[in-house]
């Protein structure tokens, strides 16, 4: 099973990292999974306020840009985000932190929730965009293609 990954700078000048698992990289997926990790980085960035600074996909890891501090006063890598994610096959349970998140965008009426498949109501957008790159490029721990089951608050409250 593959990876990819992102570092992130907090406001602080600390490091911290997002990693989800993936498809193995073949000469036949390369170009349609690095597309689905570009998504990803993608809706990453709307979700965390650090600064993104490298990606890492299996062996090869891509710079960018240089690793400064975020500006914004908010990003804390102690502020983090559970994503809890299920195989779609085996319903087998999974879980990643998203590090230096926006937690001014949580589910009207739930605090502490960025997101719950239960939930019908006004979803943040970053968020949204997030569950859908994320479930276009995770695999679940059998190997199948995932559905996020919520997304919650963890960690420091800044």
């Amino acid at each position: 099973m593959g990876q990819a990954s992102w570092s992130v700078k907090d406001n602080t000048n600390e490091n911290t990292s997002f990693q989800v698992p993936m498809a193995d990289l073949t000469a036949a997926n390369i170009d349609a999974q690095y597309a689905l990790v570009t998504a990803m980085q993608t809706a990453l960035g709307g979700v965390c306020l650090g600064n993104l600074i490298r990606q890492n996909v299996q062996a090869k890891s891509s710079p960018l840009m240089v690793p400064a501090p975020a500006s914004d006063l908010d990003a804390q890598r102690e502020a983090k985000a559970m994503v809890i994610y299920a195989d779609n096959t085996t319903f087998e349970t999974a879980k990643c932190e998203v590090p230096c998140i926006d937690l001014t965008d949580q589910l009207p009426g739930h605090p502490g929730y960025f997101y719950d498949v239960n939930y019908s109501g006004d979803e943040d957008a970053t968020w949204t965009a997030f569950v859908s790159a994320f479930e276009d490029i995770v695999v679940g721990p059998g190997g199948n293609a995932v559905t996020v089951v919520r997304i919650y608050h963890i960690g420091k409250a800044t």
